[in-house]
């Protein structure tokens, strides 16, 4: 399994990941099909925030040392066809929905989510528009990942040759967005969704995805093999993330729950990229059907709230949240796969 995961790493390629973003996009299913006020889809974000920056990061480190350097061109060219056909044509699709459903139509919505600019034009220019136009909500995530991607190659270009101090940057950064949160909820009071959408205040789950991926860099390179993970890293992200959810301080909650489910979710990647032997729980994410959802989890999400509108407006009258739930899946299902065949595959990070 050692020997495994060391070919995976030298690839670029960790089959594993693919299974936690199956279960990040797992989270955010079950929540917006049917428990929303039990299953905690906001956590599923989370995770892919901070997979993300692990991910970019971890490219970056295979590039600089098989290359000398990084290509931020290449870079934004492989995120521009990786990200916006799939994107353009979610979007499209929702705007005809709801033009030939007769709903209220805004060229706002539309234009922010095409632009990556979906979470600050939610926050300052809010719009009055109903479903199916609505779902595009969902893009703000999408947003905060975009511009984490426009300034993080800089940084990472900018320090390439200063590791250590590149690792005490990411680290302050991660300090000045705890403390930034802390600064408008409790001198400016502003409302969950400033803290929960805007990219300025959630950088610091892709960023601690980029410090881990960094710290497990130097690791490597220092002892000449991957650094073993146990069972207690992945116990310990588990126990963490399970407290910020216990603790129920609306406060607590837009401060410190990122930053501590930050944590955890690292302790988890952690643990699924270099527990050794762990076999019983990396296989399942490696080859089950959590790595087959996680392959296609970007179409997921693009298309899930659309196909829940769909199934919606399909269902007998009086049909049950379940019925609706399971209706949706089976019209989710091939439309994510098939915007994965044809827009997607062939373009994957």
């Amino acid at each position: 399994m050692q020997k495994q995961s060391t070919e995976n790493l030298v690839q670029g390629r960790i089959r594993e990941l693919d299974g936690l973003r199956g279960v990040a996009i797992a989270l955010v299913l079950v929540s917006h099909y049917a428990g929303g006020d039990i299953v905690p889809g906001g956590l599923g974000v989370t995770l892919f925030f901070v997979l993300s920056g692990f991910i970019i990061t971890r490219l970056f480190l295979l590039e600089l040392d098989k290359t000398g350097t990084v290509s931020v061109q290449k870079f934004y060219l492989r995120r521009f066809l990786r990200l916006t056909p799939a994107l353009y044509v979610s979007v499209a699709v929702a705007a005809g929905l709801t033009l030939a459903w007769s709903e209220k139509f805004s060229m706002v919505p539309v234009l922010a989510a095409l632009t990556y600019l979906k979470n600050y034009q939610t926050l300052f220019l809010p719009d009055n528009i109903g479903h199916p136009l609505a779902v595009l909500g969902i893009t703000w995530s999408l947003a905060v990942e975009e511009h984490f991607y426009l300034v993080f190659p800089l940084l990472f270009i900018a320090f390439r040759a200063q590791p250590s101090q590149f690792i005490w940057l990411l680290a302050a950064m991660l300090v000045a967005a705890l403390l930034w949160r802390f600064y408008l909820v409790h001198v400016f009071d502003v409302p969950t969704p400033r803290t929960y959408t805007a990219s300025d205040t959630r950088f610091d789950s892709p960023l601690t995805g980029a410090l881990l991926a960094c710290l497990c860099a130097r690791w490597e390179r220092g002892t000449g093999k991957p650094p073993e993970a146990s069972m207690w890293h992945l116990i310990a992200g588990v126990a963490v993330i399970t407290a910020t959810l216990l603790w129920r301080d609306a406060g607590f909650r837009e401060t410190l729950r990122y930053s501590i489910q930050n944590i955890g979710c690292a302790l988890i990647i952690y643990g699924a990229v270099f527990g050794v032997g762990l076999q019983h729980i990396r296989k399942p994410l490696a080859y089950g059907p959590l790595n087959l959802l996680g392959i296609i989890s970007y179409s997921v999400y693009l298309w899930h709230f659309i196909a829940l509108e769909v199934a919606g407006r399909m269902a007998p009258a009086g049909s049950g949240t379940l019925a609706v739930a399971v209706l949706a899946a089976l019209i989710l299902l091939p439309a994510a796969i098939l915007s994965w065949q044809f827009l997607e595959k062939g373009t994957e990070r």
